[in-house]
C-alpha cells in the first residue's frame, strides 16, 4: 500500500485571528483527511478556540504540530506591537524571518510545503499563499515605512535571513488573495501568481429583507489608525448635515490606544455613533444582516474580507477606491470613494434614490460561488494535487 504524501503547512502564528489565520484553518481542514499532515508554527495553536472562532473542524489528532524557533521568543506579539507603536519599527518581521529559515532546513522531509502565511521563496516543491509580500513593503501603498531607506534595508536583511528568493519557480506555485495583490507580488519578486480568493463563511447568514433592515451603517474591524474610523465618522456627520437620519455602529477590538481614545470621545459627543466593541461571530453576523449599508475605511486592502462579509449579508458596502476590495464589488464606482467629499456625494445619491439601491444590490457578485469556502477548498485541493503530480 502506497504511503500518503507528507505535507507540511507553514504558518508562524495563529494568535492574530485575521484573514491569514482564516485561510490557514481552512487549509488544515481541507487537507487533514487526505494527507500525512504536519503543521509547522512558532507556538501550538488553541484549535478548540480557533475552530469556534472560524467555524471550522480542524482535528488535532490528525495533525502533527511542530514548533520551530527559539524556546524563548525574542519578541512576543504584544511586545513587538508596543515597540512598533513607540518607534515605528516592525520587530515581528525579524522573528518571522528566523522562523522561515528554520522551516527551510527541514523542507526535504516533506513531499510538499504549503505556506498559508506569505512567501517562502525557492524551497523545493511548494504551494505559497501570499496575502502580501513580507519582505518588500515598497510595493504596498499605505504600509508603514514604504518610502523609508532604513525600512528598505531592514526588509532586505530580513529577507536574507529568511533565505527568500525566487530564482527558479518550476517547483513553486504562488497563490494570491486578489488580482491587485498578484501585481504587487510580481512587482516585488518578478513572480507570476494565480488568484485564489480567500474563504468566506457563508453558512450562518440569515436573509433579512431590504425593507426590514435598519437605515444605518456598520464599520467593522480593529480600532487602529489604518482603518480610518475617524474619517468614517466625519462622513456620517456630513450626511446627517444633508438631512439623512443615519447612525453608525463601530464594531471591533480596541488595538490602538490613541485611536480608541479619540473615537470614544467622538462617539460620546454623537448619540448616533455606537461603539459595540469586540463582538462574537454570531453578534457580528446579526449586526451586518440587520443593516443596509457598510462603510469600510481602510485603504489598499490586500483583499478586504469585511467588504465581502458585508456584501454577503445583503448590505451595500462603500469602500475606498484602492487595493483588492475593488474586486469584491466588481469595481462598481458608485460604491467606491476617493476621499470624504467623494464618499459623501456618492452615498448621498444612493440614499436618495431607491432605484439606484436596487440596481447596486443586483450588481454585486454571488458571494458563495465566488468567495465561499467550498469553492476555496475545491480549488486549493486541486492545486495541491497538481503540485504533487508534477
Amino acid at each position: 500500500m502506497k504511503a500518503e504524501p507528507t505535507l507540511a503547512v507553514v504558518h508562524p502564528d495563529f494568535s492574530q485571528r485575521g484573514g491569514a489565520e482564516s485561510v490557514g484553518m481552512c487549509v488544515l481542514e481541507t487537507l487533514q483527511t487526505e494527507y500525512d499532515l504536519t503543521l509547522i508554527t512558532m507556538s501550538t495553536p488553541d484549535f478548540d478556540a480557533l475552530n469556534e472562532y472560524y467555524s471550522t473542524t480542524v482535528d488535532r489528532s490528525k495533525i502533527e504540530v511542530r514548533t520551530h524557533g527559539p524556546q524563548q521568543r525574542p519578541f512576543t506579539t504584544a511586545t513587538a506591537s508596543t515597540v512598533k507603536r513607540l518607534t515605528g519599527f516592525d520587530c515581528l518581521l525579524l522573528q518571522i524571518a528566523g522562523f522561515y529559515r528554520s522551516v527551510r532546513s527541514v523542507a526535504d522531509e516533506f513531499d510538499l510545503l504549503v505556506s498559508t502565511y506569505n512567501e517562502l521563496g525557492d524551497c523545493g516543491d511548494s504551494v505559497q499563499y501570499v496575502h502580501h509580500p513580507l519582505f518588500d513593503r515598497s510595493v504596498l501603498p499605505g504600509r508603514a515605512g514604504t518610502d523609508s531607506s532604513v525600512y528598505a534595508a531592514y526588509d532586505r536583511a530580513c529577507q536574507f535571513i529568511a533565505g527568500v528568493s525566487f530564482t527558479d519557480q518550476r517547483d513553486t506555485r504562488v497563490l494570491t488573495n486578489s488580482d491587485w495583490m498578484g501585481n504587487r507580488v510580481k512587482q516585488a519578486y518578478g513572480v507570476e501568481s494565480t488568484t485564489l480568493y480567500p474563504p468566506i463563511d457563508t453558512d450562518n447568514t440569515q436573509s433579512v429583507s431590504w425593507s426590514e433592515k435598519e437605515q444605518g451603517f456598520v464599520t467593522l474591524g480593529r480600532l487602529s489608525s489604518d482603518k480610518n474610523i475617524q474619517r468614517n465618522i466625519e462622513i456620517i456627520d456630513r450626511l446627517r448635515e444633508r438631512g439623512h437620519d443615519l447612525h453608525l455602529h463601530i464594531a471591533g477590538p480596541p488595538t490602538d490606544p490613541e485611536v480608541v481614545t479619540e473615537v470614544t470621545e467622538m462617539a460620546h459627543e454623537r448619540p448616533y455613533i455606537k461603539l459595540d466593541g469586540q463582538l462574537s461571530r454570531k453578534e457580528v453576523t446579526a449586526l451586518l444582516n440587520n443593516h443596509r449599508f457598510g462603510l469600510h475605511g481602510k485603504e489598499y486592502e490586500h483583499f478586504g474580507m469585511v467588504v465581502a462579509e458585508m456584501s454577503l449579508a445583503g448590505m451595500l458596502p462603500f469602500a475606498h477606491d484602492s487595493g483588492g476590495q475593488r474586486e469584491i464589488v466588481n469595481e462598481e464606482q458608485r460604491l467606491l470613494y476617493e476621499d470624504i467629499d467623494d464618499a459623501v456625494e456618492k452615498i448621498h445619491h444612493v440614499l436618495t434614490d431607491s432605484s439606484t439601491q436596487s440596481s447596486l444590490r443586483k450588481s454585486l457578485p454571488d458571494i458563495d460561488s465566488r468567495f465561499g469556502r467550498s469553492r476555496f477548498k475545491e480549488e486549493f485541493r486541486t492545486v495541491v494535487k497538481n503540485s504533487l503530480a508534477d
